[in-house]
């Protein structure tokens, strides 16, 4: 099972498309933690290409691609943005105090918790980051 969805660069515009990603993981036979697992990985990634990689902006536009099949699922978030490795981030020091703590760096941290795979790619002018998470699949309800 497959989909592809755009958004643009428009924080307004993030929650329609998780709610579309969720209705296709849901349709896939994705629930109960793994879809809301999803959910927050999917909400992390795009807004930090809103917020880092684009800035707002309506005109500038996000693909997301999703496969499911096997025992797991994958998605591609696609942006124009300057090339930016998340996988390359060191993980931050968790056992530093708060204070003592660099800003930033816990939401790359969370994709990588959460995600069983993550990769990326800079290709024809554009940031690939796939993850890839292992589930089973939910029995679908009777209709």
């Amino acid at each position: 099972m497959r989909t592809t969805l755009s958004t643009t660069a428009d924080p307004a515009a993030i929650p329609k498309v998780l709610n579309a990603l969720e209705g296709w993981l849901g349709a896939a036979g994705v629930g109960g933690d793994d879809l809301g697992e999803w959910r927050l990985l999917a909400e992390e990634v795009l807004m930090n290409i809103v917020c880092h990689a684009l800035a707002p902006d309506a005109q500038s536009v996000i693909r997301i691609v999703g496969c499911c099949g096997g025992d797991g699922v994958e998605i591609r978030f696609e942006d124009e943005g300057p090339p930016f490795n998340p996988c390359a981030v060191a993980p931050p020091d968790l056992s530093a105090p708060v204070e003592e703590r660099c800003a930033g760096g816990l939401g790359i941290h969370l994709l990588q918790m959460l995600a069983d795979e993550m990769a990326y790619d800079y290709r024809d002018g554009r940031n690939l980051l796939t993850l890839r998470k292992r589930h089973q699949p939910q029995a679908l309800p009777d209709a």
